[in-house]
């Protein structure tokens, strides 16, 4: 059917404004809703208020349940309308009319000028005592089958027979309380035996339950320290942070900053658990500058000789130096016209020394016999280049001289140097001939040899030797241990592998970028990049061309015990 639908509007002038509009359907919907045929607002207005169906001699109309009509004064649900008939709803006036030409019914409407918008949202059903179903017997209803279905009777089911009855996937069971999955490897390492966690009925998860497995985690502050810190609260439980049964995909770590930054921006708060300083990002002004932690050596005196602690001490990056007690010039190993590797004949790189291991961040500890052997070999006679000197054991090497010249001195099976030695400046190549007994010939060798090693060359090339001159010749010289550093960052951490690939470099190429190895002539140096390093290619925020870092990238909420142990180490002359 075609209806014409002319709304009467009153202007400020009070002559009456038309608008028409032309429909085309068997049946008007009439109510608030915007995808009404007619849109009335106003008091007890339903979205879907009624329904207007042609008929041979006029309309009729029909309500939904619970709503009525005005219809010529006469509240009613549904009536049959003819030419005339006057329709009232929420304020509202509809009235039938005789058919324009060309129509089959008409409809004039006069809307309510007084409705707002906030009348609008009466017009809507949106709490449950709106309608006809009862709050008190929906949550009744709803209770009752919660507990039978996700309690009584996966109760029952488990508790009978073997229960594969109750592993039947059409069978309620209590699998209903879980949330989501379990992470994959909580879900490897538990199965579905839930009781690893949920230890008690009705008690959620203790971090006792956690701590079965995972017992090396250590608590991010020590719990003397924390209880100190008067401002913060205690450490949370492992389900505070570490949730499971996540849908959609189950994340027991949390990312984001402000986990970090909510306490490490107050500095003031963190005052009694050591320096800390305020971090608010990851850039100059708000992450303070790298310290690292280094090994100093303090010696004291212990009878003839020194003794050795060797202590722990965090340093500002810009003013630290290496004490590891060894001489290595960097530059000159990576010389490749002054160094190169005396097997293959190749030049040396961080490789040659540096082994990364499986961690990817530490590496392999620097041995002699590992890495300096290579090139350093303790040979001491020309006549006899298989025998080594014992690295490492000062009074065995003074042994191993005395032996040699007693056995050059006193056995003429003994081979002699067949070549001249090249002459010293100022010092007369006779003066090593011997006209004494054999054995004060080969002591007095052995003392000017080992003086050399220890004074001129050999031990005195790469270690600290302390001499006491009026020692007999076994205490005279003292070699200072050497100690070199495997954690510089030990609350950080450093994918090195990753590193070595970066824009532009690649290898070694790489590693000098950051540690500037070439360039460094003295062991004191320390090869340790400074924050600004980091940030020419690492920002906490998107930025292009740089990697967006956040702080668990390089930290560890948990902390690692250290690697370094205060230990006295006492070499004795």
């Amino acid at each position: 059917m075609d209806v014409l639908l002319r709304e009467i509007r009153p202007s400020a002038d009070g002559i009456a404004e038309y608008r028409d509009v032309e429909v085309s359907a068997d049946t008007l919907t009439l109510g608030s809703a915007p995808d009404r045929s007619i849109q009335v607002l106003g008091n007890n207005v339903g979205a879907e208020h009624a329904e207007l169906v042609a008929t041979s001699g006029g309309m009729t109309i029909k309500c939904r349940r619970g709503y009525s009509v005005l219809v010529n004064g006469e509240e009613l649900s549904s009536a049959t309308l003819s030419s005339g008939d006057i329709i009232e709803i929420g304020g509202n006036r509809l009235m039938l009319v005789d058919a324009p030409a060309g129509f089959d019914h008409g409809i004039q409407i006069e809307l309510d000028q007084d409705v707002d918008a906030s009348v609008f949202e009466g017009a809507f059903r949106t709490d449950l005592y709106q309608s006809w179903f009862s709050m008190r017997s929906a949550a009744w209803t709803m209770s009752g089958l919660l507990i039978v279905l996700a309690f009584l009777l996966p109760m029952f089911l488990k508790g009978s027979g073997d229960g594969s009855f109750a592993d039947s996937a059409w069978i309620p069971s209590d699998a209903f309380w879980t949330s989501g999955p379990l992470h994959p490897a909580h879900e490897l390492a538990i199965g579905d035996d839930c009781r690893q966690c949920h230890v008690q009925n009705f008690e959620r998860v203790q971090d006792a339950a956690c701590l079965n497995c995972h017992e090396r985690i250590n608590d991010h502050v020590h719990t003397d320290t924390m209880a100190a810190i008067s401002t913060l609260e205690p450490t949370p439980r492992c389900a505070t942070c570490h949730l499971e049964h996540n849908e959609p995909e189950p994340h027991l770590v949390i990312r984001a900053d402000s986990l970090c930054i909510d306490c490490h921006i107050d500095a003031d708060q963190l005052s009694v658990a050591g320096s800390i300083e305020s971090v608010s990002g990851f850039s100059e002004t708000e992450h303070p500058a790298f310290a690292a932690t280094l090994l100093k050596p303090v010696s004291s005196r212990a009878g003839t000789g020194l003794s050795f602690e060797w202590l722990e001490q965090s340093e500002a990056i810009s003013s630290a130096v290496e004490m590891s007690n060894l001489k290595f010039p960097h530059d000159t190993h990576l010389d490749a016209e002054l160094v190169t590797d005396l097997r293959e004949g190749n030049p040396l790189g961080c490789g040659s020394c540096h082994e990364l291991s499986l961690d990817r961040e530490h590496f392999v500890p620097i041995t002699m016999e590992s890495q300096c052997v290579a090139c350093h070999e303790l040979t001491f006679d020309p006549t006899m280049p298989d025998r080594l000197l014992p690295h490492g054991q000062p009074v065995e090497v003074m042994f191993a001289l005395e032996g040699q010249y007693l056995r050059k001195f006193s056995d003429p099976s003994v081979p002699q140097e067949a070549v001249v030695r090249r002459r010293i400046p100022d010092k007369d190549n006779s003066t090593r001939e011997c006209v004494d007994t054999a054995f004060n010939c080969a002591t007095q060798a052995a003392a000017e040899d080992i003086r050399e090693q220890f004074t001129v060359r050999g031990c005195v090339s790469c270690h600290i030797v302390e001499e006491h001159a009026d020692s007999e010749i076994y205490a005279r010289y003292q070699v200072h241990p050497v100690r070199l550093a495997t954690d510089y960052f030990a609350a950080g951490r450093f994918d090195h592998l990753a590193h070595q690939v970066m824009k532009e470099k690649t290898g070694d190429a790489a590693c000098v970028a950051c540690h500037g190895a070439d360039q460094s002539s003295l062991s004191t140096d320390l090869l340790i990049p400074d924050i600004d390093t980091c940030l020419a290619c690492h920002s906490d925020k998107p930025t292009p061309g740089r990697v967006t870092t956040s702080c668990i990238d390089c930290h560890s909420y948990h902390p690692f015990a250290s690697d370094y142990t205060a230990t006295i180490e006492t070499s004795q002359p």
